[in-house]
């Protein structure tokens, strides 16, 4: 029999940590896709300082279910509403998930799927609600390939978020840097009216990818004047150093990517941000954990890059958040913050580290796609 004082303690606590999720929601909300070295990618719930509101996966795959990502969070009076893109045997569908203080979930089962002429699944998708629009959920959805990226963007909306009534491709790939296809990130609704897209354009050979931003009139419109906006940058390096030590030395000419996510190759990979160099010297925002000599060490935008989140501010300037992958043969994924004058211009990264610390061990080797809580489909949430 359980004692009295413990149960009240118990419960006063698991309403203390109810309160300080709802808090956190009003405050700022984030959802990403993680993973560990030995998990499969779950959902993950952050707050606006970059840290986890929960020490474990808010959505996490079943059985059945090998992986959950790419997620949408939408805020509905007093529920959460998230989609997610989930992995059984081939990304095929779009499912549903429910919360009271948006950190448990229950899932509400499927409500989008692949069909006969999508052969080789859907997704990412990105899920929004759009009261200006004819019907107020919109989906933009990858039309998979064969090799994963697809050649067609396409768009469903519903009137209920559950039923969805599909309107055909909006964009097709057509540029040299979208060679290898397509991916969705992100969608909102500009100030002017514009929708907008961003989306990543891979080369032929799936190695590099780009981020992209194209415009609308409408949510079901093709979509057009489309703008690379952020490109990799190809840097790699030797590093040595000594475990527990904030310091090291990259070889001579190296000119080391400051404050933004890099990788040192290694067992287990260590991902670290350089904040200052001084010829072959740089130092790190923290010790070493390994003893390093001449390790590989990548720019997390070696390959490539995503914008997965943009917002306009109210003076007209642009932010944003990019998620960084891929750097070389490893698993690694992580955020940082980028800013720009205006959507289709320079963005320019903001050199303030991750943006969502990936600390914990379920998200070591990835920690990306991050989506906010918000109500509407607008690019000022």
């Amino acid at each position: 029999m359980s004692h009295p004082v413990m149960t009240r303690m118990v419960t006063a606590l698991l309403a203390l940590l109810a309160c300080l999720a709802s808090s956190a929601a009003s405050a700022g909300m984030w959802y990403l896709n993680g993973k560990g070295t030995d998990t499969p990618y779950g959902i993950w719930a952050f707050g606006e300082d970059g840290l986890p509101l929960a020490a474990a996966p808010v959505v996490r795959a079943t059985d059945a279910e090998t992986h959950i990502a790419w997620p949408s969070a939408i805020k509905d009076g007093p529920t959460t509403r998230l989609y997610a893109s989930v992995y059984n045997e081939g990304w095929k569908t779009v499912r549903l998930y429910t919360a009271s203080h948006g950190v448990e979930f229950i899932d509400q089962g499927p409500v989008f799927a692949a069909n006969g002429d999508e052969p080789y699944g859907i997704g990412p998708a990105y899920v929004m609600r759009d009261p200006a629009g004819p019907d107020p959920y919109v989906m933009y959805y990858l039309v998979r390939g064969q090799r994963g990226p697809g050649n067609d963007i396409a768009v469903a909306t519903s009137p209920d978020g559950r039923t969805w009534t599909r309107h055909g491709v909006i964009l097709s790939a057509s540029l040299p840097e979208e060679a290898g296809g397509l991916s969705v990130s992100y969608a909102c609704r500009e100030r002017s009216g514009a929708m907008v897209l961003l989306y990543q354009g891979y080369d032929a050979d799936l190695a590099k990818g780009v981020a992209l931003v194209a415009t609308a009139p409408g949510p079901t419109s093709g979509f057009s004047d489309r703008v690379i906006i952020k490109s990799w940058d190809g840097f790699s390096a030797t590093v040595r150093g000594i475990a527990g030590e904030k310091a090291g030395h990259v070889h001579a000419g190296a000119k080391v990517p400051i404050g933004i996510p890099l990788l040192i190759a290694g067992s287990p990979a260590e991902p670290i941000v350089a904040t200052r160099q001084e010829g072959t010297r740089i130092w790190f925002d923290r010790p070493l954990l390994n003893a390093h000599a001449d390790s590989r060490l990548y720019s997390m935008a070696r390959n490539k890059v995503e914008m997965s989140y943009i917002r306009q501010m109210p003076d007209g300037s642009w932010t944003g958040i990019a998620t960084l992958y891929k750097p070389a043969a490893l698993a690694a994924e992580y955020t940082t913050a980028l800013s720009s004058p205006t959507l289709q211009g320079v963005w320019d990264y903001d050199r303030t580290g991750f943006t969502f610390e990936p600390s914990h061990p379920e998200t070591r080797e990835s920690l990306e796609n991050p989506t906010p809580l918000v109500d509407t489909a607008s690019c000022s949430n």
